[in-house]
């Protein structure tokens, strides 16, 4: 799940869109907002969070949207 937060949030640090769910070639859609991706297979990470697909989404969105402390200072990509 982290490795997936970090990937998800990398177009976020690097200044390329102002919030996770913009980027538009983003797993983040099929997981934080049930969107089907025939290119996707549910990670079983995700699938322990919860019982319930909704649950699990609104879970995940909490989980990569979130900033810490260390992610407070972002990269300049030029």
């Amino acid at each position: 799940m982290e490795c997936g937060r970090y990937i998800e949030r990398n177009p976020l640090t690097v200044k390329l869109v102002k919030n996770v769910g913009d980027y538009a070639y983003s797993s983040y859609h099929f997981y934080g907002k049930g969107r089907p991706d025939a290119l996707l297979t549910p990670s079983p990470a995700y699938l322990g969070v919860a019982t319930a697909e909704p649950e699990r989404a609104a879970m995940y969105r909490f989980y990569v949207t979130q900033e810490r402390e260390v992610e407070k200072e972002t990269i300049d990509p030029f």
